[in-house]
C-alpha cells in the first residue's frame, strides 16, 4: 500500500468480505453495553476516522461506535490508527487502538516509540500502558510482544526528552517487566539517565528497585541544583526517605509561593515538614498577590497538620475572597475540634464562595458537620438572612440530622427574605419532597439570580413534581429562559405529571428542533401521551432527519396508544434510515399486542446490515412475541 488512503479503501471492504469476527461475539459485546446507545456497523473505516472529528451521521443519537468499530476492522486498522495519534483525535485513536489490542498492535506501538513526531510517541506510550497493565491476565498472548518491547522501553526511558514519553516507558518497563521477564535487567543505575532529574521522579514512582544508600546521597548532592524542576523533583523524592532533612524545607516554600492551585501530595512526611516551613510562609503570606496567598494556603491544607490551623484562621480575615476560600476549603483536611469554629465562621462571610465552601466541608466531613450542628440550628434564629440561608443548606446537607432541624427549617418557610425561605425550602424538601406547600416557593428560585441556589430549587422542585402542576405555567414560561444544564429538570418535571402537562406540548416541539436541547423532549411527549400524536404525527412527516427519528422515538414512548402508527413503523423499519430503523423497533417494541402485525419486519431486521439495527429489532422482537402469547 502507497499511502494512508490506500490502507483506508482496501480496509473499508473487510466487512463485506466476511473477515471480522463472527456475529456472535459482535452482538455480545454491544449487548453488554446500553442497547441504547447504538453502534453502526457496515461503514468504511474511513467513516470512523473522520467521524473522531465529526458526527455529521446522526445529530441526535451519541454514536458509540467510533470508540469500538475499529476492533471488528482487527490488525488492519492498526498502521492507519498509529499514523491517526498525530491528528487531533489522537486521543479517540489511542482507544480504538487499545480496544484491538492484539499483539500486532503492541508491535506497532512499539516501532511508534521512536516516531518523529511526538504526539505519536506520546499515544503509542500511553496505549502501550493501557493495553499492558488491563489485557495480561486476560490475553497472555500479549506477553511476548511486551517482552520483545522491554529492550525499547528502556532506550527510551533514558533518552526520550519528552517527559510524558520517558514517564510513561518508565511505568510500563517497572511495572510490568518483574512479571513478564523477571531476568529482564531493569535500568536502575541513576547514571545512565540524562541529567534532567527525572531519575528522582523514576525513584519516587518505584522505590522498592532502588538502592537508598545510593539514592539518598545523589538527592541531597542536588538539591541546590540550578534547575528548579529538578530541585523540586530531588526534594519530593527525598522526603520519601528523610523527611526531616532541612534540606527539604526552602524548596517546599519554594514550591508553595510559586504555583497556584498545587497538590503537594508528592511530598512524604508534611505533617513535618510544613510546621517548620511556617515562619517562611507566613512571611510570604504578605505577598500582595492574591494567588500566591491562595498557593500557600492549599500547600498548608496537604499537610494535614493542626499546626498550621492559626494560619488558616489569620487567612479567613483576608481581603481577598478567593484566599478566603481557600483557607476554608484546606480546613477540610484537619481533624481537629479546633477547624469547626473556624468553618461556622467562613458559613457566615459575606461572600457567597465562601459559604459554598464552608458548606462543602460540613457536606463532606461528618465529624465537623455533626460538632456544628447545635450553632447551625441557632443559626436559624439569628436577624441576617444570609446566615440563616446558609445555615439552611448547610443542615440540608447533613442528610438524617437534618429531620432533627426540620421544625426550625419550617419556621423559616415564610421569612420576607427570598434567600432564606428559598433555602428552607429546599432543605424541607430533602426530608419532606411531598409537601405542596414548598412548590410555589420553589418556583420562586426558578429564575433566581445565584446559580447554585437556582440549581438546587429546580433539583428540589423535581423532588416534588407530582405537586408541579399549580405552576405549570411558570415551567414553560422559564424552559425558554433556564440554561441547558438546567433545562433537563424542568423537562424532568413535565414527563412526571404526563398527561397533566399536555400545555406545554407546542413549546415542548419547538424545543425537539435543537439537537441538544431536545433529547429528552420524546421521552416527554411520550409521557403525556395522545394529546401530542396529532402534532407528532406532522413531525413524522418533516424534511428534518432529526426531528423524524424523534417524533418516532416519541410515539414508541406512548406504548399500546400509539398502536395507529404500526404501519408506519413497519414501514421505516424496512425502508428507513438506520436511526429511523432503530427508532421504529423501539416503539414497536413498546406498543405490545397490537404489534403483532410487525412480526415479519421486524424478523426481517434482526438480520439487518446495521449492527444497531439487529440488537433493536431482537429486542423489540422478543418483547411483542411476549405480549402475543400474554
Amino acid at each position: 500500500m502507497k499511502n494512508r488512503r490506500d490502507f483506508l479503501k482496501a480496509a473499508s471492504v473487510l466487512p463485506l468480505a466476511g473477515l471480522l469476527e463472527g456475529p456472535s461475539v459482535l452482538l455480545n459485546e454491544i449487548q453488554a453495553r446500553d442497547a441504547e446507545e447504538p453502534i453502526y456497523a457496515g461503514k468504511p473505516m474511513s467513516y470512523w476516522l473522520a467521524a473522531f472529528n465529526s458526527r455529521d451521521y446522526d445529530r441526535d443519537v451519541y454514536d458509540l461506535g467510533e470508540q469500538w468499530m475499529f476492533r471488528h476492522f482487527g490488525d488492519a486498522a492498526v498502521p492507519g490508527l498509529v499514523e491517526a495519534l498525530r491528528e487531533d483525535y489522537g486521543v479517540s485513536a489511542c482507544i480504538e487502538l487499545d480496544a484491538i489490542g492484539s499483539p500486532a498492535t503492541v508491535r506497532a506501538l512499539t516501532l511508534a516509540l521512536k516516531h518523529e513526531d511526538r504526539r505519536v510517541r506520546i499515544g503509542a506510550a500511553t496505549t502501550m500502558y493501557g493495553i499492558g497493565v488491563f489485557k495480561p491476565r486476560f490475553r497472555p498472548e500479549l506477553i511476548p510482544a511486551f517482552r520483545e518491547a522491554f529492550p525499547i522501553l528502556a532506550e527510551v526511558l533514558k533518552t526520550d526528552r519528552e517527559p510524558r514519553v520517558a514517564e510513561t516507558a518508565g511505568r510500563i518497563l517497572f511495572e510490568l517487566a518483574p512479571k513478564m521477564d523477571p531476568m529482564f535487567p531493569l535500568p536502575v543505575k541513576i547514571s545512565e539517565y540524562d541529567d534532567d532529574g527525572f531519575w528522582a521522579k523514576l525513584v519516587r514512582q518505584f522505590p522498592k528497585h532502588f538502592q537508598a544508600e545510593e539514592i539518598v546521597p545523589l538527592l541531597v548532592a542536588r538539591l541546590g541544583d540550578a534547575n528548579a524542576k529538578v530541585r523540586l523533583e530531588v526534594a519530593q523524592t527525598l522526603s520519601m526517605y528523610e523527611p526531616d532533612h532541612p534540606g527539604i524545607v526552602p524548596i517546599f516554600v519554594e514550591y508553595a509561593t510559586e504555583r497556584e492551585h498545587i497538590t503537594a501530595l508528592e511530598f512524604s512526611g508534611l505533617d513535618r515538614i510544613a510546621p517548620k516551613a511556617l515562619p517562611a510562609l507566613r512571611e510570604a503570606l504578605r505577598n500582595e498577590h492574591p494567588t500566591v496567598r491562595v498557593s500557600i494556603l492549599h500547600a498548608l491544607g496537604w499537610s494535614r497538620s493542626p499546626a498550621v490551623i492559626p494560619t488558616l484562621a489569620e487567612g479567613l480575615d483576608d481581603e481577598s475572597s478567593a484566599v478566603r476560600c481557600q483557607a476554608v476549603s484546606s480546613l477540610y483536611f484537619i481533624k481537629s475540634p479546633l477547624a469547626v469554629p473556624l468553618v461556622i465562621r467562613a458559613l457566615q462571610d459575606g461572600n457567597r464562595h465562601v459559604r459554598n465552601s464552608a458548606r462543602w466541608v460540613f457536606e463532606n466531613r461528618e465529624d465537623v458537620a455533626l460538632a456544628a450542628w447545635p450553632e447551625l440550628l441557632g443559626m436559624l434564629e439569628v436577624s441576617d438572612p444570609m446566615i440563616r440561608a446558609s445555615a439552611a443548606l448547610s443542615l440540608r446537607d447533613m442528610g438524617k440530622e437534618t429531620e432533627r432541624a426540620i421544625s426550625a427549617l419550617r419556621q423559616n418557610l415564610d421569612h420576607e427574605n427570598l434567600s432564606v425561605r428559598l433555602e428552607a425550602a429546599i432543605a424541607v424538601a430533602e426530608v419532606e419532597p411531598g409537601r405542596s406547600e414548598l412548590v410555589p416557593i420553589l418556583a420562586e428560585g426558578i429564575d433566581f439570580e445565584e446559580h447554585d441556589l437556582r440549581t438546587a430549587a429546580i433539583a428540589a422542585l423535581r423532588q416534588t413534581s407530582r405537586n408541579a402542576r399549580i405552576i405549570l405555567p411558570t415551567i414553560i414560561e422559564e424552559l425558554d429562559n433556564i440554561s441547558s444544564w438546567e433545562r433537563p429538570d424542568l423537562i424532568g418535571i413535565l414527563a412526571d405529571l404526563g398527561p397533566d402537562a399536555a400545555a406545554a406540548i407546542p413549546r415542548l416541539f419547538e424545543i425537539m428542533k435543537d439537537p441538544e436541547a431536545g433529547r429528552e423532549t420524546p421521552f416527554v411527549l411520550g409521557r403525556i401521551g395522545s394529546e401530542a400524536i396529532p402534532l407528532l404525527n406532522q413531525a413524522v412527516q418533516d424534511p428534518d432527519l432529526l426531528i423524524r427519528s424523534r417524533a418516532i422515538r416519541a410515539l414508541g414512548h406512548m406504548g399500546n396508544v400509539a398502536g395507529q402508527f404500526v404501519p408506519m413503523f413497519i414501514e421505516l423499519l424496512r425502508s428507513g434510515s438506520p436511526v429511523q430503523r432503530i427508532a421504529a423497533a423501539d416503539a414497536l417494541g413498546s406498543i405490545g399486542p397490537n404489534a403483532i402485525a410487525a412480526l415479519p419486519a421486524l424478523k426481517d431486521a434482526s438480520n439487518d446490515r446495521d449492527i444497531a439495527v439487529r440488537v433493536h429489532a431482537r429486542e423489540a422482537l422478543g418483547q411483542t412475541e411476549r405480549d402475543s402469547k400474554a
